[in-house]
């Protein structure tokens, strides 16, 4: 892991551990059928989202986190992180309730999909407007991939409703992965559960990542990660398949988000100015958005309120592949911005 500017190399041990595999397993924990709600909102569209808490004795005030997905993703695959996330915040020794939001995005998971082009401004404002109807003020903002993207345009445009800007494994834009892209539609127009999940595996981790062994058993990490994605696969029962894979309609308009989103280097410079904390971490093995992006943003986006973190093994899935590290990193943004 390198971090910049001129920070050292740190010593970092990652995903070794059956409690990182255990950590996976925590979907049905944390979205359970009776905490996903449904919200008109202002933009015109229906948004499914739920809303985890860890509750602090005597707390009196909250910490609001809303969670951002990437490309036709649903919120539940912020399950791991959300539970790790509740499982250190009481170590972070903060008097505050944390509250996080996850929701699914425009044309995936539960929420509105229609046939059109959608763009990531038009999404941030989707994240805005349901904001505005739970009554948070303001939050801290983490955007994964194309949730990133969305994240870059809430914290440009919104700059006010931001009280921490994480920006993982994204770029800001006119950027294209042929490579990456089709992996991921062979993975979405797959049927078997065996070839989507070598697929996942092959798109989210490096290969000299998933060879290594775990630390606490002779199985590879590739086995771990694999039967993890299978078992996702199998057990979901046919009326959540579109939570895992969006609808046509919404795919092609995800997709049409991606290709056309920009963000100037006036507006990021602006982004910066604005003064909030900004946590920024790209990867060196990413075969979807490459490090270098996330050197881009960082670039533009200057202060000794911004941090750069790039892992130089690490790929897209990096969030599993550092779960401790990336935790820690989230916690701490959330502090600074919380002074």
């Amino acid at each position: 892991m390198r971090e910049t500017p001129g920070s050292p190399v740190a010593a970092t041990k990652g995903f070794r551990l059956q409690r990182h595999v255990d950590a996976l397993y925590t979907l049905s924990k944390h979205f359970p059928a009776d905490s996903k709600k449904t919200a008109q909102i202002s933009t015109g569209i229906s948004v499914e989202y739920a809303i985890h808490t860890k509750e602090m004795p005597g707390a009196t005030k909250d910490e609001h986190v809303v969670m951002i997905m990437g490309f036709s993703g649903p919120k539940e695959a912020w399950a791991q992180t959300v539970d790790q996330l509740l499982q250190h915040w009481p170590a972070a020794g903060r008097n505050k309730n944390l509250r996080i939001l996850t929701l699914d995005n425009r044309g995936a998971g539960q929420s509105t999909a229609y046939w059109g082009r959608y763009t990531t401004s038009q999404m941030a404002e989707d994240v805005v407007a349901l904001l505005d109807h739970l009554g948070w003020k303001n939050a801290h903002i983490v955007g994964v991939s194309m949730g990133g993207m969305i994240s870059l345009e809430l914290a440009a445009n919104f700059p006010k409703r931001v009280k921490s800007l994480s920006l993982l494994v994204t770029t800001r834009g006119n950027y294209v992965n042929d490579k990456g892209n089709g992996n991921i539609i062979r993975m979405l127009l797959s049927r078997d559960a065996d070839t989507m999940a070598e697929l996942v595996v092959g798109i989210l981790y490096p290969e000299a990542f998933t060879a290594q062994k775990m630390a606490d058993s002779n199985e590879t990490i590739y086995t771990k990660l694999f039967t993890y994605h299978r078992d996702q696969i199998n057990n979901a029962p046919p009326s959540s398949l579109s939570s895992r894979i969006s609808s046509l309609s919404g795919w092609v308009g995800q997709g049409l988000a991606v290709k056309t989103h920009y963000v100037s280097d006036e507006r990021l410079a602006a982004i910066g100015q604005a003064g909030f904390p900004v946590l920024i971490i790209g990867c060196r093995e990413d075969n979807l958005i490459p490090g270098r992006e996330s050197e881009i943003l960082a670039a533009h986006i200057k202060g000794s309120h911004v941090k750069h973190i790039l892992y130089e093994d690490a790929g897209h899935g990096f969030y599993v592949q550092y779960m401790d590290e990336f935790t820690q990193e989230l916690i701490s943004t959330f502090m600074r911005g919380s002074l």
